[in-house]
């Protein structure tokens, strides 16, 4: 774990904010990410039509 911790912090870059360590969380955060990305998605035209069109910004 400790090698893992020392290779990232030598890679260029910005640091992830969460370091994810072993097969298993790697897994399962992955598989809960995609759940909500699948969620949002189903979302979506709810969401956008929820903006304001160039007029009514315009009356604003």
């Amino acid at each position: 774990m400790t090698n893992a911790m020392i290779r990232l912090a030598d890679q260029d870059g910005p640091l992830p904010k969460r370091l994810v360590l072993g097969a298993e969380a790697y897994a399962g955060i992955r598989k809960a990410l995609g759940g909500r990305i699948e969620e949002l998605d189903r979302q979506k035209d709810i969401a956008v039509a929820a903006d304001f069109t160039d007029e009514e910004l315009a009356r604003l």
